[in-house]
């Protein structure tokens, strides 16, 4: 996953997580949306068949990689629905580490 990443000074700013750990995430936190998106406007279609990007999922974390800010953002996989719960996605997405909690054992 890092193959091509020279990173020299300790300690590392990634690391795999293998294997790879039980968390959820808050879909919400990772997803943010803009100050001036609304959804009260929206067409049917586009709120029953669009991706949820709301509320927690159970995910997988896989690997971590800190930015050039400081930050700490988490590779997870996992599954969302559409609106209508008729149709699912699997992501595999970097998302903030504020978004990621671990599953008690």
């Amino acid at each position: 996953m890092f193959d091509n990443w020279n990173a020299h000074m300790q300690p590392l700013p990634y690391r795999v997580v293998d294997p790879p750990q039980p968390v959820t995430v808050d879909l919400g936190v990772a997803f943010a949306r803009s100050p001036r998106s609304r959804s009260d406007g929206l067409p049917m279609r586009v709120r029953a068949e669009g991706l949820v990007l709301s509320g927690t999922v159970n995910a997988e974390l896989h690997a971590w990689v800190r930015t050039n800010l400081g930050d700490w953002l988490a590779l997870v996989c996992c599954t969302t629905t559409s609106g209508n719960s008729k149709g699912t996605m699997d992501l595999q997405q970097w998302v903030p580490s504020g978004s990621v909690r671990p599953v008690d054992s």
